[in-house]
């Protein structure tokens, strides 16, 4: 791929949002290092969690938390240059990509069964993530933090191996990898959301921004190469939407918990490692009879370098 300059919008985007995450989280530090510690915003779903925030006695954490997560979400215009506009991704970066994805789903398997407050039967049914949290609430921002660094980095590279590009695509994925930060700064309110409570509000909307929105990318990239004729990729894409509704499906009927919100993660963790880790989709095929433009009947579509 020869190479090409990244657009200046892409970085004064992601400024923009690095300054605005910072502006608000000095503007949130008297509701986290105030409110939050008190014993009704500790209270949830009746049980008095001892500290929510992870920074109880410990204020000094604060504005390193601050400094850390603002630098984390200035690594995104890096992540893009590297992997979308250099000549070639250096085999480092490959390396990176593949530990994140793996290390992300062991750490978010983990993360979903962590603790002894409930039993694994209410873990299923009602545990959420955020819930989780309120007990381990520095492993709530690594969740998130590593999570979305982890789906936007592959995703980003499997549209590199695959010479797919669409800017709808990578506004969608930067808007899900930022939300995160919204959801892992407003502890959850339990099992019963209330929406007119903006810790809830606020919370809600990013993890709702990230779970669909951010994985949104991914499922496009399979939905364009099964139009195009790749029969393992039109496999990828009915068993990444197939799970969006067997979750859908289990949230109804069992209820809404960290397993069971998982459940599309590991799927696409999966399709994003064959993808990007194994020759299987390099080896994939058109379908009988189709010739796409430009193409020899039944070869395989050329990888980005």
């Amino acid at each position: 791929m020869k190479k090409k300059s990244m657009p200046v919008g892409y970085t004064v985007a992601w400024v923009a949002v690095a300054a605005a995450y910072l502006i608000w989280m000095i503007c949130m530090k008297d509701t986290v290092l105030g409110t939050f510690e008190t014993e009704a915003a500790r209270t949830v779903d009746g049980v008095l969690y001892p500290d929510i925030t992870g920074m109880t006695g410990r204020h000094w954490l604060y504005p390193v938390w601050v400094a850390v997560s603002t630098v984390s979400l200035l690594l995104y215009p890096l992540y893009t240059k590297l992997l979308l506009f250099s000549e070639k991704v250096g085999k480092a970066l490959k390396i990176v990509c593949l530990v994140l994805l793996i290390f992300d789903f062991i750490f978010v398997t983990w993360y979903a069964v962590m603790g002894d407050r409930y039993d694994f039967t209410q873990k299923l049914k009602y545990v959420t993530s955020s819930m989780i949290g309120l007990d381990y609430p520095w492993h709530f921002r690594m969740w998130g933090v590593y999570s979305s660094a982890a789906v936007f980095m592959n995703t980003l590279y499997a549209y590199r191996k695959t010479g797919f590009r669409s800017l709808t695509c990578y506004i969608l994925a930067s808007v899900g990898a930022a939300a995160i930060y919204l959801t892992i700064n407003l502890p959850s309110v339990g099992k019963d959301a209330d929406f007119s409570d903006p810790r809830c509000l606020f919370h809600w909307i990013g993890a709702l921004l990230f779970g669909f929105v951010g994985s949104a990318p991914a499922g496009v990239l399979f939905h364009y190469k099964m139009c195009r004729g790749l029969k393992y990729y039109r496999g990828a894409f009915l068993l990444f939407i197939g799970t969006v509704f067997a979750m859908t499906a289990l949230l109804v009927t069992v209820g809404k918990s960290a397993l069971i919100e998982n459940l599309p993660f590991w799927t696409m963790y999966g399709l994003l490692f064959t993808v990007n880790f194994t020759d299987l989709m390099r080896n994939d095929r058109y379908r009988k009879n189709y010739r796409p433009k430009g193409q020899a009947a039944g070869k395989a579509p050329k990888e980005q370098p």
